[in-house]
């Protein structure tokens, strides 16, 4: 029987329908997918179409900067499906993932504060900005997210939940079924991306906290627990090293040059920023939660909500001391976040009846809302995307938004108000959606040129990798097996190719390069290309002719790791190298 102080099996059910109808309401109109996306998409079509499902690949190279346990879990949306319908069924796992991990948070958070807390906690995270742009996407961040929020609030639940909490403190005897889950996920996580980025979410934080708190560790020191904690996190390692021993050096440069520079090099406070925008709307209530838990903290009978501070800042504060960063990096620690944050909101609630009339009122946010807003219609009409219409909309309904979330928060019964902001910040994500995907939609040029180019050439058609190792992706995806990748241009001696042309997709700022090989005649152009700074950056395809002397090699060097994702230069086709029999 479910206790009325914890989720009932009702309670559990509402959230389920919750993310499913905010996740689910992209399948209705599904935006096109972003370079990112199509980067993890077309590693489960290769492994699909190759039945290689162990390497991921990427234009039939390695691509090992992610394990495969995504991409097997992709796969089952796609089996279910069907890839005629590409974009939606690419999402279906992540959606289901992120839905689970929210419903296993908030039942875990119920039982070790509160059926109030874990309610409100798990309808805070489902609608978190960040949370729900990663749940309806098809990438690997869901799915490690989804399985670090999994683990720590089963770890939550195993220490602190009255109902089952363990005491057993043996080196090899039993332990209850979320102290086993929580070390069965921690093996996981280094299946999900790259070896010890989830143990970081999930081992320093508690390092911290026991460090913190001094006794309760004895239950996690169970070696059983451990050993398949190693078997299930080194598996996937080995496995790739005996097929790839210089992994390693990819992995130095994930974590070595990460912490020196990166390719995504970021100053210190960036974190700081980008956190609390990732938990709008959701940020003031967070700070709130902070302010009123902190003397809370500092009692030595509140160790659950010790646990639930380090979870939230412990990896914000390690990250931040790595020059690359990536505000999707910090998903695996807004669960926490959205604990402060419902507790945050249970103190504005409580505060309520103290509040003066004047400040109660929701005229007070149409007035302090709706007068910048007005002005900034008016100074920006011209820029903000849309029909007339929109813009009016935006104009009016935010500060609507701001009066009734504020209505709400002065609202004194906590059971409305929590359906109320949950029911209206959802209807919010799907407008946002909405317009983002209907106004802001920036790929449709780059896509009408992809869907026409197969009926426009009479020979075999390539894509041209670029500096930016992820944009080769997105028109591999959309030509769906059409077109194979060219790792570089000098790729183009490849003694396999035809003698006499073949077809590309490149960009002008590419023509240099191919006039080594060839002469290129433009066969059709994007009107504009997503994020073009110049015509020279549209996607074009091109018809090359090749050079008649052009010298031909075999196309069998190998590949390193760090250089099929783009981490290092090369490999080159060089003339001199292995000339093929019709060129000697």
């Amino acid at each position: 029987m479910d206790s009325p102080q914890r989720l009932t099996a009702r309670d559990r059910g509402l959230l389920a329908l919750l993310c499913l109808a905010l996740y689910g309401f992209t399948l209705l109109n599904p935006r096109t997918l972003n370079p990112h996306e199509t980067t993890h998409c077309l590693n489960v079509r290769e492994m699909m179409r190759s039945g290689e499902w162990l390497i991921p690949t990427f234009g039939g190279r390695p691509w090992l900067e992610r394990p495969p346990l995504p991409h097997w879990m992709t796969y089952v949306g796609v089996a279910i499906r069907g890839e005629d319908d590409a974009e939606r069924a690419y999402r279906l796992s992540s959606i289901a993932v992120a839905t689970l991990a929210v419903v296993v948070f908030a039942s875990c958070i119920g039982g070790c504060f509160g059926r109030g807390p874990g309610l409100l906690s798990g309808a805070l995270l489902a609608t978190m900005r960040e949370w729900h742009t990663y749940a309806t996407g098809p990438e690997a961040d869901i799915f490690l997210a989804s399985t670090v929020t999994t683990a720590c609030s089963l770890l939550l639940r195993g220490l602190f939940d009255p109902q089952y909490r363990e005491t057993r403190t043996s080196l090899l005897g039993r332990r209850s079924w979320p102290i086993v889950s929580f070390f069965l996920l921690t093996g996981l996580m280094n299946a999900m991306k790259g070896p010890f980025f989830g143990l970081f979410f999930t081992l320093l934080p508690l390092g911290v906290f026991f460090a913190w708190q001094r006794r309760g560790l004895r239950p996690l020191v169970w070696l059983p627990g451990v050993a398949v904690a190693l078997a299930l996190g080194l598996a996937w390692p080995i496995l790739a090293w005996v097929r790839y021993p210089d992994i390693v050096e990819l992995w130095a440069v994930d974590y070595g040059v990460r912490w020196r520079q990166g390719y995504l090099g970021e100053p210190f406070w960036y974190y700081f920023v980008n956190q609390p925008y990732n938990l709008f709307p959701w940020t003031i209530p967070a700070f709130v939660g902070l302010a009123a838990t902190w003397n809370r903290i500092r009692q030595p009978d509140e160790p659950a909500l010790r646990y639930v501070w380090c979870w939230a800042i412990v990896p914000v504060l390690f990250f931040s001391l790595f020059k690359g960063k990536h505000h999707h990096y910090m998903l695996s620690c807004m669960a926490p976040a959205a604990v402060l944050s419902a507790m945050g909101l249970q103190a504005i609630w409580r505060s309520v009846p103290a509040w003066p009339r004047l400040v109660r009122s929701p005229a007070l946010p149409l007035v302090v809302l709706g007068i910048p807003c007005l002005i900034a219609g008016v100074l920006f009409w011209s820029h903000i995307p849309g029909p007339a219409s929109v813009r009016l909309a935006w104009m009016v309904g935010m500060p609507l938004l701001g009066a009734l979330t504020w209505l709400l928060l002065a609202e004194r019964q906590v059971g409305i108000a929590l359906g109320g902001l949950t029911i209206l910040f959802a209807v919010f994500h799907c407008a946002f959606y909405e317009y983002r995907s209907v106004c802001l939609e920036t790929f449709a040029p780059d896509v009408a040129l992809l869907h026409d180019a197969p009926g426009q050439i009479d020979g075999p058609l390539f894509v041209l990798a670029e500096e930016e190792p992820l944009s080769a992706s997105w028109p591999m995806f959309y030509l769906n097996g059409r077109a194979n990748l060219l790792h570089n241009a000098s790729y183009l001696r490849d003694d396999s190719l035809p003698r006499d042309a073949v077809y590309l997709i490149a960009r002008p700022r590419d023509e240099k390069s191919l006039a080594e090989f060839g002469t290129t005649t433009v066969v059709a152009q994007s009107e504009k290309s997503r994020s073009e700074r110049s015509p020279a950056d549209r996607y074009t395809l091109y018809r090359l002719e090749f050079h008649a002397d052009l010298v031909r090699v075999r196309a069998d060097v190998r590949m390193t790791p760090n250089q099929a994702t783009g981490r290092a230069k090369g490999p080159y086709l060089e003339p001199s190298r292995h000339v093929s029999a019709t060129n000697r």
